[in-house]
């Protein structure tokens, strides 16, 4: 039980601070250029929402390798944003979106989501579809509306070879990122039922 009130208070925080950034945005602008910022952490917080929902009700618990990819993807949010910390916002609730709300998120899944052991190909493989599909989504959205949601991703102005090595990167990173998260929750676990 108080495990899941623990996921209601975080997804509560992870939701509001991606309201009061992003539906004023999309009041005035309209849902285009829709940021991995906000995927991220709204999908996050539902997920967690969802979860503490379930457990409450004594269901059972989403599969482990969804807390996994979801807590990489906000690992890269992080990550890109340090990366450009010359231009990512870290003012108000950006502070919450691009820093503590990933590192909040990661100690969570670290220290309540193990299950078990995993197919980590399975995580792997949601972990890399999502992001390339919006890697893709990104790319179609800059080209159609001259709008790079990104700097290091606009391609006329870095040229393919760079985006493409970087996205390289970054996609190498995160897998790695995933398979040390999934064994320090592993680790986290069996110490704590000693």
């Amino acid at each position: 039980m108080k495990k899941n009130l623990v996921f209601l208070v975080i997804s509560t925080l992870l939701l509001v601070t991606t309201g009061m950034v992003y539906i004023p945005k999309f009041l005035n602008q309209g849902l285009h250029g829709i940021e991995l910022t906000f995927l991220a952490n709204l999908g996050s917080g539902l997920l967690l929402l969802y979860d503490g929902i379930q457990g409450i009700c004594k269901k059972n618990s989403l599969p482990q390798y969804w807390y996994l990819t979801a807590d990489v993807i906000m690992i890269g949010v992080l990550l890109v944003c340090l990366y450009c910390i010359g231009e990512a916002n870290f003012s108000g609730p950006f502070l919450f979106l691009h820093i503590l709300n990933p590192i909040i998120f990661t100690i969570l899944v670290v220290t309540s989501t193990y299950q078990g052991p995993i197919k980590l190909r399975k995580a792997c493989c949601s972990i890399l579809i999502i992001t390339i599909l919006y890697l893709i989504y990104v790319i179609a959205y800059g080209y159609q509306s001259g709008d790079w949601l990104y700097s290091i991703i606009n391609i006329p102005e870095k040229g393919l070879m760079y985006v493409l090595l970087f996205s390289t990167i970054v996609l190498a990173i995160i897998q790695v990122i995933g398979f040390i998260i999934y064994h320090i929750s592993k680790w986290y676990y069996l110490k704590s039922n000693e």
